[in-house]
């Protein structure tokens, strides 16, 4: 009797393990993954592989072309290694690649395989021709007899590793720390990815704010593709440390780190707040930040994509500056394709709406602008963000009428922008649309009373010191644009060019920033709040040329 009740469990189990991996076939490899993978907990035990709240946001997200930027230790590896063994179980002829920044990496991935096999029940384990330090080929499975799969690993510094095969699915690992030499690998691996049947997923943690991993990153958050590879459209996924949880430090008494919190920082707040931790995780940010250091920390345990990439250069802007003005962030409230709307116009309110024209010199592999052009209309007395216009894809024209479009929205507010986009033709552009309110400044040499702002390497300290002083002035301003935030956090004095020298770390921009420095400054806020009288009909007949300069 003992015999047969242990053979009827046996019976059930294999019926539920048959439904898990005919659904796998079906294309849900989820249940199979979690239900019949096991791997090896932090403390030595078999244990099945259940998603972690990290994994299981990623799973949701996942695309054919994946870049992941995270924190350390959140089983990203593990967890598309057992993705792709799952498929190689029940998908004939996939091919499948590792690759790793060293042979002790590589022999790591390959026991996570090792396990998946040995724990695996005997009636569903795949059967192998070939089973070698680096490949692993299934010949069958319980539902897919004469699959001829393959999972290959290898390390990114072997001349060999991805040769001679085709691959339809790829898997780089801790990619920030690849030699440089390792771009026209992985180049050559990517290319004969067959389009619309792969899966390419790259992941690391950062490793400075440049390299082929960090311009990557730049490429899936701004435009989507790399020029190494322009067929493939990136998806990037950040995951911060406090998805893992596991990373906390839980009350302990008599531990140093144990204790209650009686009182949070001003970024311990912002992050209560913002993410909503909880006591413990807190405990075990200040744990790590004792043991790392606080710029280490950043780029293993990062809060945000941007604090992942240690700069490159001295940055302008204090981070706790930047914490203390990045509460007021939060979505638009209107998203009309490149134009977000955060406030809507008032009536008898005075508007600045000051512009960066990208140059359109520098351009990517498609042609496109490298840089953006952006437009900000600010509230000109409490220098509140209510609106930006962000985009790489519009001419001197086009933008000149979005400008001439929103001002008249905003109550016709003060157009200031950059004074040498004139060689450009954009604010004869402007004009062209018969604009209300233009900012006129005063040539230094000749005197001239001319359109724009002028904005030089000689000038921009300056503007740098009084935006600076706003921000650090409660209730200076309120900025609302998470691009904006990232920008100042970027903001660096450049490398070998003295220290008036600023400017976008390398693959970012300062667009935004820009329109800020120009809003900001006291001259542009008097004339905007000049066209106020106009508004109010004290001065009706004031032409855009012959604008009062203050």
């Amino acid at each position: 009797m003992v015999s047969t009740l242990k053979q009827n469990a046996i019976d059930d189990e294999i019926q539920f393990y048959k439904g898990v991996v005919y659904e796998a076939a079906s294309g849900n490899v989820k249940p199979l993954v979690e239900n019949i993978l096991k791997i090896q907990s932090k403390d030595g035990d078999l244990v099945p592989l259940r998603f972690n709240p990290a994994q299981d946001y990623y799973w949701n997200q996942r695309t054919q072309a994946d870049i992941i930027l995270k924190a350390a230790q959140m089983g990203f590896s593990t967890l598309v290694i057992a993705e792709f063994f799952a498929e190689c179980m029940v998908i004939p002829g996939i091919e499948c690649i590792i690759v790793a920044q060293r042979d002790e990496s590589v022999r790591e991935l390959f026991q996570i395989i090792n396990t998946f096999m040995a724990s695996m029940p005997p009636y569903f384990r795949p059967q192998l021709t070939k089973d070698t330090e680096s490949t692993i080929i299934f010949d069958h499975s319980a539902v897919a007899p004469g699959l001829s799969s393959r999972i290959t690993t290898g390390t990114i510094r072997s001349d060999t590793v991805g040769r001679g095969r085709p691959r339809h699915r790829a898997l780089f690992t801790e990619v920030a720390f690849y030699p440089k030499e390792a771009q026209k690998i992985m180049s050559g691996i990517i290319a004969r990815l067959p389009r619309g049947r792969s899966r390419l997923v790259l992941e690391s943690t950062a490793d400075g704010q440049a390299g082929y991993f960090y311009e990557l990153w730049q490429a899936a958050t701004t435009g989507g593709q790399f020029e190494d590879t322009p067929r493939v459209t990136y998806t990037g996924h950040f995951i911060p440390w406090y998805m893992a949880p596991e990373y906390i430090y839980p009350m302990i008494v008599g531990d140093e780190w144990g204790q209650p919190l009686t009182e949070y920082t001003d970024h311990e707040q912002y992050l209560k707040l913002k993410y909503d931790l909880s006591d413990d995780q807190l405990r075990w940010r200040r744990w790590q930040i004792a043991t790392l250091g606080d710029d280490m920390f950043k780029q293993e345990f990062p809060e945000t994509a941007d604090e992942a990439f240690l700069p490159v250069g001295s940055s302008v802007f204090e981070p706790s500056l930047i914490d203390r003005n990045s509460y007021q962030v939060k979505a638009p409230v209107t998203k009309l394709n490149d134009f977000d709307v955060w406030k809507t116009p008032e009536f008898q309110r005075t508007y600045i709406i000051s512009v960066d024209q990208a140059s359109g010199e520098q351009r990517d592999p498609n042609n496109r602008p490298l840089d953006f052009s952006a437009i900000t209309v600010w509230d000109s007395v409490t220098l509140e963000q209510m609106a930006t216009f962000r985009s790489r894809e519009v001419t001197a024209k086009e933008l000149a009428k979005v400008v001439s479009e929103i001002a008249e929205i905003y109550n016709h507010g003060l157009i200031a922008p950059e004074a040498n986009l004139a060689k450009y033709g954009f604010i004869d552009w402007i004009l062209e649309y018969g604009v209300k309110h233009i900012y006129m400044h005063r040539t230094p040499n000749t005197q001239r009373i001319a359109p724009g702002y002028p904005m030089t390497v000689a000038t921009k300290p300056a503007l740098k010191d009084n935006f600076k002083n706003i921000l650090d002035t409660e209730g200076g301003c309120t900025l609302h644009s998470e691009n904006l935030i990232r920008e100042l956090r970027n903001f660096r004095f450049l490398k070998g060019a003295g220290m008036r020298s600023m400017g976008a770390a390398p693959g970012g921009n300062d667009d935004e920033l820009i329109t800020a420095f120009i809003a900001f400054d006291p001259e542009v806020r008097a004339q905007a709040y000049s066209t106020l009288s106009s508004q109010l009909g004290t001065n009706r007949k004031r032409s855009v040329r012959t604008a009062k300069v203050f």
